[in-house]
């Protein structure tokens, strides 16, 4: 199951138990004690410590111009349901005689409902409060938020209490892409109970108020567009290649090489002896006038991921970052190549067998190109518009995953006018369907 205690939605962090703990504990309040996980919260949030909401690591919630807002202690998570489950969805088709045609399974959106608690001093300070989580549920309205969702960060589990592996819990560390508000949040029945509060938080000066503590219980639901799980990048070496430092290739022609690929191998049942009827002569097939062709001096370079770094029961999607550095990238390519023996990457390409090809004609200088295998969504960060990708020889662009732990090679080629600061990167992320 889940941990319930710590949610971030689109870079914000909405609920961390440890530091509803925290703030109360400074005013004197006993809360939060029976959740156990919150204890490892700070060291698997890279170490932070956390006070009052106005003092060392500043809440989020904290807003120098609204003075409640010290007074308000956070959101403390109660529950949460719908990511141990798996959104698969299969409609049958019922055949005329007996039986049904399965039809395939798709996955489909994932809703995931919290229960919370409020905490705040006074009365001010939790309609703060709620106007405060309303606000950052709604995501950045004014971005692509607003539609496309955002990624939301939560803990399959209890972070590890020791170092596991040298990441101290981290590696319980989920994330789902493309999550919105689906609904709330709503006041719960026990809305507006009451907690005593000591005398040390009566006499605190920073408090503003002397006398019982709010705890108001909401709901909210999220909604996943993407409802695949993302567990933490696998780590490979390397990661990261300097484009300038590849292999020249004068003269390149990618079309060329890959219109040497032998035709594909016919169907076992094809009769050799009998001649297929001759085909209607095809339309000719509009170029994108984008799209570049003849030969080029170009540069390759290479990245690697090793099947021993991937899971044997779980689907791998890549992630690559092309940067370009202080000039333009002009014919870039970006092949993906299995590599199950392991070997050397420059002993193992070959443009016929490749499982993906992308080709981007153009790509501005200080720019970053980020091929996100997670969402299937590329984009350039000088621009709001999406990249026009194009596979090979001008074909459609499909999104690699790769359901099978053989390892592979990443061939990144572009024309050989390359800065000394482009670099290429690629991490792998394994996929769940529930956690």
């Amino acid at each position: 199951m889940a941990y319930e205690g710590y949610l971030d939605l689109g870079g914000n962090e909405v609920v961390n138990n440890a530091r509803v703990r925290a703030a109360a504990s400074a005013y004197g309040i006993a809360f939060g004690d029976c959740d156990p996980c919150s204890d490892m919260l700070p060291e698997a949030l890279c170490g932070e410590e956390y006070a009052t909401p106005d003092t060392g690591d500043q809440a989020p919630w904290y807003d120098p111009t609204r003075p409640e807002s010290a007074r308000f202690l956070g959101v403390f998570g109660l529950s949460v349901t719908g990511l141990s489950s798996n959104p698969v969805a299969r409609t049958p088709v019922e055949l005329p005689g007996d039986g049904a045609l399965l039809g395939p399974i798709r996955r489909t959106h994932r809703e995931i409902a919290y229960t919370v608690q409020l905490l705040a001093l006074d009365q001010s300070a939790l309609v703060y409060g709620r106007e405060w989580l309303a606000s950052v549920l709604r995501g950045d309205v004014c971005g692509t938020d607003g539609c496309q969702g955002a990624e939301m960060t939560f803990f399959a589990s209890c972070p590890c209490e020791e170092d596991c592996e040298g990441l101290t819990g981290r590696q319980e560390l989920r994330v789902l892409c493309d999550v919105g508000l689906l609904e709330g949040p709503t006041p719960g029945t026990d809305d507006n109970a009451l907690i005593a509060l000591s005398a040390a938080g009566c006499d605190s000066a920073q408090s503003g108020a002397c006398g019982p503590a709010l705890a108001a219980t909401c709901d909210f639901t999220l909604v996943a567009g993407k409802p695949r799980i993302v567990h933490p990048a696998v780590r490979t070496a390397p990661t990261c290649t300097t484009l300038h430092l590849g292999d020249k290739l004068p003269g390149y022609d990618p079309d060329a090489a890959i219109a040497k690929c032998p035709p594909p191998v016919a169907d076992c049942l094809v009769d050799p002896l009998c001649a297929a009827p001759p085909l209607p002569p095809q339309p000719p097939v509009p170029r994108d006038p984008c799209y570049p062709t003849g030969a080029f001096n170009a540069v390759r370079s290479f990245l690697s991921v090793d099947a021993t770094c991937m899971a044997d029961w779980l689907d791998h999607v890549p992630v690559v970052e092309v940067y370009a550095g202080n000039k333009a990238l002009r014919r870039m390519t970006v092949r993906f190549h299995m590599n199950p023996a392991a070997l050397p990457c420059a002993a193992n390409v070959d443009p016929c067998n490749a499982c993906v090809d992308l080709d981007l004609p153009y790509l501005p200088a200080g720019s970053t190109l980020t091929l996100d295998g997670r969402v299937q969504r590329a984009s350039v960060d000088c621009t709001t518009a999406t990249p026009v990708l194009f596979g090979a020889r001008g074909t459609a662009f499909s999104w690699p995953t790769f359901s099978c732990p053989s390892g592979f090679c990443v061939e990144v080629i572009t024309a050989d006018d390359v800065d000394t600061c482009a670099y290429a990167t690629v991490d792998l992320f394994p996929l769940s369907d529930a956690a």
